[in-house]
């Protein structure tokens, strides 16, 4: 028994094509001499958009993938944060369409009934993978349109609410969402503890956005963007994340209409 979503990209030429003969009847594998594409497609899609969306999915009270995806909100969140801010994005020349293609076949593979992927797991190390997976992507965003991505955005905003800890030992730390404990896994939590402990919101969001050693560019450099990772954590604080991400889609398709 298998998932329908499959994907096996194997870099090399025909010697590999012969003696990976199963490949002309697996349509999910692929052998090709370069499969940076597919790396790429996996990487900034599929497990970036995991990556943005863990915190606030986890905030909203959504336990797996598949709950999160049955959120109207936090599906049209998923789906729009993918094809909307993460593929215009990526670091890689990818045809639209293509792009397209493998980002739906990632939300039906989101979907998935019987796949239990729990957000929790998923947040282990999410700063080191915010840094890997989005980092690029991002940078990568404000090159081609000079503005600011909202989904990513509020994405990242979520994951700072989401790092507010108390630290217990090294790389490991203590929050609480929705009444409920939670523990973070990640070898920043002493980091985001701390700046929690003596910052106000703005300033913790802007003194993270800066620090080069986390993502290796200074983000607050980004027109607009520190100033809207910092409104919506201070509304993520004051309304919570479901009100928040209501009133996210209440406010773009107000400016839609108008």
């Amino acid at each position: 028994m298998t998932e329908a979503y499959a994907l096996w990209a194997i870099e090399g030429g025909e010697e590999v094509r012969e003696v990976l003969s199963f490949h002309s009847v697996a349509t999910g594998v692929v052998i090709r001499p370069d499969i940076t594409l597919f790396r790429e497609l996996k990487l900034r899609l599929l497990n970036g958009t995991h990556t943005l969306s863990y915190a606030l999915a986890h905030l909203v009270g959504c336990t797996t993938v598949r709950e999160a995806l049955e959120n109207e909100y936090l599906a049209r969140f998923i789906h729009n944060l993918m094809l909307a801010d993460l593929l215009p994005g990526i670091p890689y020349a990818v045809d639209e369409k293509v792009g397209q293609r493998f980002g739906l076949q990632v939300l039906d593979r989101f979907r998935n009934p019987y796949l239990e992927h729990r957000w929790m797991a998923i947040a282990m190390q999410g700063t080191m993978k915010m840094q890997m997976r989005n980092v690029p992507t991002l940078l990568h965003y404000y090159e081609q349109h000079q503005a600011v991505p909202h989904y990513m955005a509020l994405g990242f905003a979520a994951y700072l609410l989401f790092m507010r800890n108390t630290a217990s030992a090294p790389g490991v730390g203590h929050g609480e969402a929705n009444g409920e404990p939670y523990t973070i896994i990640d070898d920043r939590a002493g980091y985001l503890a701390d700046l929690w402990a003596r910052l106000s919101p703005a300033e913790l969001t802007t003194t993270v956005l800066r620090n080069t050693a986390l993502w290796g560019s200074d983000l607050t450099r980004l027109p607009g963007f520190a100033e809207c990772v910092s409104q919506y954590l201070a509304q993520l604080l004051e309304e919570g994340a479901p009100a928040t991400l209501r009133a996210f889609f209440t406010k773009k398709s107000a400016a839609v209409n108008s």
